[in-house]
């Protein structure tokens, strides 16, 4: 399961129809570099939500099998999920935890999971720590049921032990300055960000970005538009511009570009590229794009029209 943030955030990505909370910094410990955080709540009453609920209802086949199995359905039981970690340039897929959050039938997930013959116990502070290998990689994986409304999930014994005495206020936690200066909308349905950008590796080609100190992304809905918009949070305010000077230097090239060419999409994709605006704040570069959400139901009615799309 070294795979498992990606794997977990791919199957709640179903998911719509849940109480969700919001990116609590407070459960994320100090060590974590990066978190993602999906709010499913605000998703499911987005008009992509929506569009997207009535997709799956209509082609609800699979999940509700795989519902039937596990007694948790993704569409009603999930509400959100929490994901953090940091950064090993030796194992770079190894360092992740996911918070999930739902309703759970703690019994029937114990007695999935006893049912592989590795499958073993043991205690991490309160809670108790469950593993098993993997049938298909033979890798061990880690969990924990902190309630019928929480799991921890994640790729180490050391990172879901972190998580847990993180939940149980015995870790100090992410402060809230880090992503602060990310400015980041809190209400996004998607929102990510790098905390510290310390051990990732940077081409060099690419070497003004080892004046980033911080990343941000989030994804959202506001009036009528999909937004999504990218920060950098950078070593001081003339790194700032300079970043903030390439950025529209690539951007322009990007939409003579598309705009010379007889290829359909990228002339699709040069309309949206008008539209992209790049601001610069003191230490804050954003960037930003917004996309008429009538525009991107329209083009998905097309795709599934013409059987492009499959859910």
């Amino acid at each position: 399961m070294k795979n498992i943030i990606v794997t977990t955030l791919a199957f709640a990505g179903l998911a719509f129809h849940a109480t969700a909370e919001g990116l609590n910094i407070k459960q994320v410990p100090a060590s974590a570099q990066w978190v993602i955080h999906m709010d499913f709540d605000g998703f499911k009453t987005s008009e992509l939500g929506k569009f997207a609920m009535k997709q799956m209802d209509e082609h609800a086949g699979a999940i509700d099998a795989l519902s039937a199995m596990l007694k948790f359905d993704p569409r009603e039981d999930l509400a959100d999920v929490t994901a953090f970690g940091h950064v090993d340039a030796e194992q770079p897929d190894e360092n992740g935890v996911a918070l999930i959050r739902g309703k759970f039938d703690q019994e029937h997930l114990l007695t999935l999971l006893k049912a592989n013959k590795t499958f073993k116990t043991e205690k991490s502070g309160k809670n108790k720590l469950h593993s098993w290998r993997d049938e298909d990689s033979g890798e061990r994986e880690y969990g924990s049921i902190v309630s019928e409304n929480l799991l921890v999930m994640g790729s180490t014994k050391e990172d879901v032990s972190l998580a847990l005495s993180t939940l149980g206020g015995k870790t100090k936690t992410l402060k809230g300055k880090e992503l602060k200066e990310l400015k980041l909308d809190p209400k996004a349905y998607f929102i990510m960000g790098m905390a510290s950008l310390e051990g990732l590796p940077i081409p060099p080609q690419a070497k003004m970005l080892e004046n980033v100190k911080k990343i941000g992304i989030t994804m959202g809905e506001k009036d009528k538009n999909f937004e999504t918009n990218i920060h950098l949070y950078t070593a001081n305010d003339e790194f700032a511009v300079q970043i903030q000077q390439m950025m529209q230097g690539l951007l322009a090239i990007v939409q003579l570009q598309a705009g010379n060419t007889d290829n359909s999409m990228a002339k699709e994709a040069a309309k949206f590229l008008k539209d992209v605006k790049i601001s610069q704040e003191k230490q804050l570069v954003r960037m930003s794009m917004a996309i008429p959400v009538a525009t991107i139901l329209e083009e998905a009615n097309k795709q599934l029209k013409d059987g492009k799309i499959d859910f």
